[in-house]
């Protein structure tokens, strides 16, 4: 199963600027959950209940991912993490691997574009690879995104 990735990135790290480390660890927390549950929601299929059973797994999963980058990755990695992941969705060939962070130094890793296609709503879209590496722990996020209108970019799932 896919990983929640990059959207509970993307939310746990927004819950990280704001207010002291434990209303950061919280927000974080929150927000994951919230991310996990909704993308839940959506990879259910039919049936209230097959729909809740995911999303509660996936609000659980998101939950614990958004208190582990709130508590693990700083400021500057997270800035580190996302410009190079708006670089590398932007810039980067396909099969193109992006560093962020050095290596053995605090939060490192990769983000690496793998497929390019067409969303269901039209929109350029790519699959990528992404590992993060903190404290000699460490993590790969498959996942894809599309383009919004204004150059973002916004986890789709595949």
């Amino acid at each position: 199963m896919k990983k929640v990735g990059i959207l509970l990135i993307g939310l746990s790290l927004a819950g990280c600027e704001v207010g002291d480390r434990d209303n950061k660890r919280a927000l974080a927390t929150l927000l994951g959950m919230g991310a996990g549950g909704t993308l839940g929601w959506f990879m259910g299929g039919d049936g209230f209940t097959n729909k809740f059973l995911w999303s509660a797994m996936l609000a659980a999963g998101g939950a614990a991912g958004g208190y582990y980058l709130a508590e693990r990755l700083l400021p500057p990695d997270r800035e580190k993490l996302d410009s190079t992941a708006f670089r590398a969705l932007n810039d980067a060939e396909t099969g193109q691997e992006l560093t962020w962070g050095e290596e053995g130094k605090g939060a490192w890793g990769t983000f690496k574009p793998v497929r390019d296609f067409t969303g269901k709503d039209g929109r350029s879209c790519r699959a990528y690879i992404a590992t993060i590496n903190v404290d000699g722990e460490s993590g790969t996020i498959e996942e894809a995104a599309c383009q919004l209108q204004d150059g973002g970019w916004q986890t789709v799932s595949t």
